[in-house]
């Protein structure tokens, strides 16, 4: 066994460690704020994620971009796949 195999943590610790985390926002959450901050306010990507970030929503000018770029359908599609998640759940 490697010094490198004994560092990895096992299986089941790393799913439990999984498991606590907790849950990550969702960017499509914030596509309205984002366009209006946007469209009508002129901020740019970066400027975007900076004021979100300010607001406790750590994210990056990428990743805002994507969001931006989506088609509304591909927006919809994925809010209704993560409400019937929750249903199940």
């Amino acid at each position: 066994m490697s010094d490198y195999d004994e560092q990895l943590p096992p299986p089941d610790v790393l799913l439990q460690m999984a498991e606590e985390e907790p849950l990550r926002f969702e960017m499509s959450d914030y596509i309205e704020a984002i366009r209006h901050l946007k469209d009508e306010k002129n901020f740019s990507f970066r400027q975007i994620a900076d004021w979100m970030s300010r607001k406790g929503l750590k994210c990056d000018h990428n990743a805002i971009y994507r969001e931006y770029t989506k088609l509304p359908e591909q927006i919809d599609l994925e809010k209704e796949q993560r409400e019937l998640e929750q249903e199940i759940e």
